[in-house]
């Protein structure tokens, strides 16, 4: 199946791609539900804790959403109206310049795309976690330890300290009988 053919894929693969972009292009996505500058989204991202790891700048990130199809971007001019492929027409039978045409817009704005909303479902913190909960429910207190334990930044050791002595590391059949590490719980 290709890209064409599931956008939704197109935009998870995407999303998924990179672990440093991933809560970014998330956030982003869930922010652009409701229409909003081009401006303020990208002062969202940069506002997110995250955004302190990214490799590439809320402008680029944003480019990438939009070129998956995650995020629409659309132009109005000063009246409101959406500057369209229609209206671009209109204005150029009136001998309107690129240049005049690009100096009437007056906004720009992205909002999330019918599949962009689908990942931003698919892709909600609380039903990941409840996913890979009920893959082991035993494990569940763990995990939520884990999760109590980390509402504030805490260190891989600090993790390990925590939970590196839980017999639920313990080797079993389902870990192929090898003894699970702290670090999977993150």
């Amino acid at each position: 199946m290709s890209y064409a053919e599931d956008p939704v894929m197109a935009i998870s693969d995407v999303v998924c791609a990179h672990p440093r972009h991933r809560e970014l292009y998330y956030q982003c996505l869930d922010y652009c539900q409701e229409e909003r500058t081009l401006d303020e989204a990208e002062d969202y991202i940069e506002s997110l804790p995250e955004y302190k790891g990214a490799l590439q700048t809320s402008t680029a990130l944003t480019n990438v959403l939009m070129k998956c199809g995650g995020l629409l971007y659309r132009e109005y001019d000063a009246a409101g109206r959406l500057v369209d492929d229609t209206y671009i027409e209109e204005l150029t039978s009136q001998e309107l310049t690129d240049d005049d045409i690009y100096e009437l817009i007056d906004r720009r704005t992205l909002t999330t795309t019918e599949a962009g909303m689908a990942v931003v479902t698919l892709m909600n913190p609380q039903k990941r976690i409840s996913r890979v909960v009920s893959l082991v429910p035993e494990r569940e207190p763990l995990f939520k330890r884990v999760l109590d334990f980390c509402t504030e930044p805490r260190s891989l050791e600090a993790i390990n300290g925590l939970i590196g002595d839980d017999p639920l590391l313990d080797p079993s059949e389902r870990t192929a009988h090898i003894r699970l590490r702290p670090s999977y719980f993150i």
